[in-house]
């Protein structure tokens, strides 16, 4: 079980207009926390959907916080808001905003190690944050983010080999 704190954060800077982003805080019901872990969602998602994780890692001693990004979730307040980010900067206001909310679970858990997984379009956002403060992190995850392929032949080669030398697996 875990207790779950919601609710708006507001950002203020001085370059850009405050807003408000809503966040939901997963902390276990013993309070024997022992990581934290930023959760950034993908593209037409929200905090909820990612639930059921953060319920489980609760119960690993984890304190998870998961936030809508701009123009998703309860972060959009209007319906006409959802899926769009801003006319311009919506690149660095993602980035930076995912740095704020870092922030705010660091000096919510200071002395915690903290961790950082992005799903999908929050892959690339993770990354970009990973760039400026990535020594803030014990470690990264990552899932469903993009992978160019350059070039077909040298996984081609592989299938070939895997077929002519396989590999013996061996499971414990």
């Amino acid at each position: 079980m875990s207790k779950v704190v919601s609710n708006f954060y507001t950002i203020s800077a001085t370059t850009e207009p405050e807003h408000k982003i809503f966040y939901r805080l997963y902390v276990p019901d013993d309070n024997q926390i022992v990581a934290t872990l930023l959760l950034v969602h993908g593209m037409q998602e929200h905090s909820g959907r990612y639930e059921e994780l953060a319920s489980y890692l609760t119960t690993q001693n984890f304190a998870v916080l998961s936030y809508d990004q701009l123009g998703h979730g309860k972060t959009a307040l209007q319906v006409d808001q959802l899926g769009y980010f801003k006319k311009h900067g919506a690149k660095k206001q993602l980035i930076d905003d995912a740095i704020t909310m870092s922030n705010f679970l660091r000096e919510t858990y200071p002395q915690l190690p903290q961790f950082i997984l992005g799903h999908s379009m929050g892959s690339f956002v993770t990354r970009c944050v990973l760039q400026k403060i990535g020594r803030q992190f014990k470690g990264p995850l990552s899932w469903g983010q993009a992978n160019v392929k350059k070039d077909p032949w040298p996984f081609a080669f592989y299938s070939l080999f895997s077929i002519v030398l396989p590999l013996k697996e061996e499971v414990n």
